[in-house]
């Protein structure tokens, strides 16, 4: 498109239209796009669906509280195995604990639990990552977590975005 930084582009109505304070929310650009593909969705639901439908019919939004829970639930929960008293746990909102677990079943954990891992060695893949929205998520609780271990906060985002 070579109309995007016109004065009567929709990017630029968008950028009028909507307020200041609601582009600050991590949503907006996921919402932004649901909303895009909701008439060709609607086209699409309960016929068969040619490939090049594939996208509208299949490409939902993910809610950030499912966002959250997932994220911390994951990675947040990898680092907490090997470090329980870390700051990270009291910065994750939708972290839930582990259920008791018999001793079979915690000797199988306690082997396959690092001793120490770095914050750096932390891989994460989001191969359907959309508007990023999930990897926003990834980059708040790596970033609580390489806080928590004493890194520079100026080193912080250079070091996600390089090994991470």
């Amino acid at each position: 498109p070579d109309n995007l930084t016109r004065t009567d582009s929709i990017l630029r109505g968008l950028v009028d239209g909507i307020p200041e304070e609601d582009w600050q929310e991590v949503e907006v650009i996921g919402w932004l796009y649901q909303f895009y593909i909701s008439e060709k969705k609607d086209a699409v639901i309960g016929k068969v669906v040619k490939s090049e439908d594939i996208p509208a019919a299949t490409q939902l939004f993910t809610p950030n509280w499912i966002v959250q829970y997932l994220v911390q639930n994951s990675v947040g929960r990898q680092w907490l195995q090997t470090y329980p008293d870390s700051p990270l746990k009291g910065k994750m909102d939708y972290y839930i604990e582990p259920a008791e677990q018999t001793p079979e079943v915690q000797a199988q954990l306690a082997a396959i639990t690092p001793a120490s891992i770095e914050p750096e060695s932390i891989k994460v893949l989001d191969p359907a990552c959309g508007s990023g929205h999930i990897l926003i998520e990834v980059y708040n609780v790596l970033k609580n977590i390489y806080e928590g271990r004493g890194y520079r906060a100026r080193d912080i985002p250079q070091l996600i975005l390089e090994n991470n």
